[in-house]
């Protein structure tokens, strides 16, 4: 498991006990409702069953895997990828598209295809993403010409059983994943994530063994017992304070794309109903010549919660012939600078309050553990303000509006 310091005061007593019971009794009574599928979904050995078999087929039959989708359609995958391509030794190729508009990069992607040997993934739950289909018009086409017929063969749709997507699947004959119930920003642990990821070489079973782990969280009603919980607490005890931007301090290149799964979770499940907290995802050290000015100077707006995690890497810096550098920090592990990195980070922003998430070392299991974490504490938080975290109709109100000026032949 993952463990989790709080390097600021505070204080829970009976109160926070006797609402976190509450909370737990009401997350046990919607067990099998959608909005707590996150939790069921990691649970679905069912699920997880027929997604390996899926997985297994495509790595036997393709050496590509295009995945067409964007916010919680891919960022999931994204993050478990480039988290943990480091304990794949024979990666098979993944590339992602179709998370924007701007055409810029579609050339360049569809002349570099092998179409013979790549599937694609195109994943929508409301079967009508803009930017998604958009791409996905563009790169059928090319299919449709490389292959004939045979391109049939290569394209997957992961949608809901009704909406565009699926329209155009079953009317193609295109092989149609189902998507579960389980909300975008909260399907990491469902196929929508599996997939990518196990194509890629990812051991998805014990991804989902770490969530599993995590997820008995919500049997636990003592609040030092329960760290999603904590953090939840920490996020709204600051945000009463003014505290309002919530930043997110990732020590770890390999979790560099986890920033930005943290924002759309955190962002579009809390802000709601004129409150919540703004998301910074920040990436140490790179970041501390960027944003750290703004945190040890500027406005005490912000509170922050880092992620460190032990290097299996061994590498060591090697000398340069200058005294200086060479005794500061010759012979020195890069993990030990990064460690001494985070440590007088977290003492420089003393005036900031700050808490810690640390993973003994990154596999898969311990990003399982982090994801449900997260989810989990964002579950927490919205309970604790009083909002559902698991809608976004200011996301919708935009979609409706973008619909309607392309209607209009809005040029």
């Amino acid at each position: 498991m993952i463990t989790y310091s709080l390097h600021s005061p505070l204080s829970l007593g009976p109160k926070d006990a006797k609402k976190l019971q509450d909370i737990n009794k009401k997350f046990a009574r919607l067990s099998n409702d959608p909005s707590m599928s996150f939790l069921t979904t990691a649970h679905d050995a069912r699920e997880l069953t027929e997604t390996k078999k899926i997985i297994k087929r495509l790595r036997n039959q393709f050496s590509t895997l295009l995945v067409l989708g964007i916010g919680g359609s891919d960022l999931g995958a994204k993050t478990i990828i480039n988290a943990l391509s480091h304990t794949v030794k024979q990666p098979k190729q993944v590339i992602f598209a179709g998370d924007t508009s701007d055409p810029t990069h579609l050339p360049t992607l569809t002349a570099s295809l092998d179409y013979k040997k790549t599937a694609v993934l195109v994943i929508s739950k409301s079967g009508g993403t803009t930017e998604t289909l958009a791409t996905f018009s563009v790169i059928l086409e090319r299919f449709k010409k490389a292959l004939g017929k045979n391109h049939a063969h290569h394209i997957f749709a992961l949608t809901s059983s009704s909406g565009t997507l699926f329209e155009i699947a079953q009317a193609q004959g295109y092989e149609i994943i189902s998507h579960g119930v389980v909300g975008g920003r909260f399907s990491v642990f469902s196929n929508v994530g599996l997939i990518p990821a196990g194509f890629f070489g990812i051991n998805v079973d014990k991804i989902v063994t770490g969530a599993q782990e995590a997820s008995t969280l919500v049997a636990q009603n003592t609040p030092r017992n329960n760290p999603a919980f904590t953090h939840a607490c920490f996020a709204v005890t600051n945000a009463r304070k003014h505290r309002n931007i919530a930043v997110l301090f990732i020590y770890s290149a390999g979790l560099a794309t986890c920033a930005k799964w943290y924002t759309q979770l955190w962002a579009e499940s809390l802000g709601k109903n004129g409150k919540g907290t703004t998301p910074l995802g920040l990436v140490g050290p790179t970041d501390q010549h960027s944003a750290l000015q703004l945190l040890q100077d500027g406005p005490r707006d912000k509170f922050v919660t880092f992620v460190t995690t032990a290097q299996t890497n061994n590498l060591t810096v090697s000398k340069l012939g200058n005294p200086g550098f060479d005794s500061l920090l010759a012979g020195k592990s890069f993990n030990t600078i990064l460690q001494a990195q985070y440590e007088g980070t977290k003492k420089a922003l003393k005036h900031t309050p700050a808490s810690t998430i640390k993973l003994e070392q990154l596999n898969e299991q311990t990003l399982g553990n982090l994801l449900m974490f997260f989810m989990l504490s964002v579950a927490y938080t919205a309970q604790l303000m009083n909002i559902n975290a698991f809608d976004q109709p200011g996301v919708e109100e935009s979609k409706k509006l973008t619909k309607k000026l392309l209607i209009s032949n809005f040029q």
